[in-house]
């Protein structure tokens, strides 16, 4: 079942992405800022492999998908996830700095309603310090503007991490 949905939604960013490419930057920040409330906009960096390494787009993606997988079940716990498909907003793309070695990504995501802010903050940092990949350069600030998802667009519309890009699905209170 919810594989049915993840495909569906997948679906529906894919589309998006095809009409996007053709359309002005207006309606990408448009539908972005529309897609949820956001309240928090973060920005984590990738750990080098051993051998100082760059890792690949592929490595990044599966430490962001963890660290989304890790916040959702933290905050709507398993069964929450798994069986309803409960989740927070989120939004991504992928940065790879000046030089191309320097893999980050910057998130916007989206305080659930049940979570006081400073609960969901100290939430982002714990899941972000202790997963997989992620190296210990973090950056959190409360969203204040569309001029956010202007930046984020910057990267370049290529860089949209469209995995990890999802509209919040809250239980019901």
């Amino acid at each position: 079942m919810l594989e049915k949905q993840y495909v569906a939604k997948s679906i529906r960013l894919t589309e998006s992405y095809a009409v996007f490419k053709e359309h002005p930057t207006d309606e990408k920040l448009a539908f972005f800022s529309a897609l949820n409330r956001w309240s928090h906009f973060l920005t984590l960096s990738y750990n080098r492999a051993k051998d100082d390494r760059v890792p690949s787009s592929a490595e990044v993606l599966k430490s962001s998908r963890l660290f989304l997988s890790r916040l959702n079940r933290r905050v709507y716990g398993r069964h929450g996830v798994r069986r309803h498909g409960f989740r927070i907003g989120s939004f991504a793309v992928l940065g790879w700095g000046a030089y191309g070695d320097h893999p980050h990504t910057h998130w916007l995501l989206a305080k659930p309603t049940q979570i006081e802010e400073q609960e969901f903050t100290h939430l982002i940092h714990v899941m972000a310090s202790t997963t997989h990949g992620i190296g210990v350069e973090l950056d959190l600030q409360p969203y204040f503007s569309s001029r956010v998802i202007e930046y984020m667009l910057g990267h370049g519309f290529d860089c949209w991490v469209d995995q990890v890009t999802f509209e919040a699905k809250c239980p019901l209170h």
